[in-house]
């Protein structure tokens, strides 16, 4: 989405829903951030460690105006690799994806001038 947060990881929501989930590398529609119509102002990500989990909190705020519905979730992750390329400058490319993807049951409604929190919990075992 334009607009988009640049977190390393971080905790997106769209009003959309793929077709095929389990090849998705972003999501449906993501929701921009920002405080226009259709758009959610994404606060900063919290991670807490603990044995074998990781969990991966964040908060978006609704000052657009209207409600918004909410339909995925996904965590994003961004890798920005530096190097220098054979005419000797340095570049910079971005790979972006999803370490996960779920659409909601029940969409997710905000009202104007409210807030939701989100938490993604990633467990090891093994």
């Amino acid at each position: 989405a334009t607009n988009a947060p640049t977190y390393l990881v971080m905790i997106q929501v769209g009003n959309g829903q793929q077709s095929n989930p389990y090849s998705a590398y972003t999501l449906a529609s993501p929701i921009a951030n920002g405080s226009s119509t259709g758009q959610l102002v994404y606060g900063g990500v919290n991670i807490v460690w603990a044995p074998n989990t990781i969990y991966v909190n964040q908060t978006v705020y609704n000052y657009s105006g209207s409600t918004i519905n909410i339909t995925e979730i996904g965590l994003s992750v961004t890798v920005y690799l530096n190097y220098i390329n054979s005419s000797g400058d340095l570049t910079s490319t971005t790979f972006s994806g999803l370490l996960s993807y779920d659409v909601f049951s029940t969409p997710v409604t905000l009202s104007n001038n409210t807030f939701a929190t989100f938490q993604i919990s990633l467990v090891f075992s093994g």
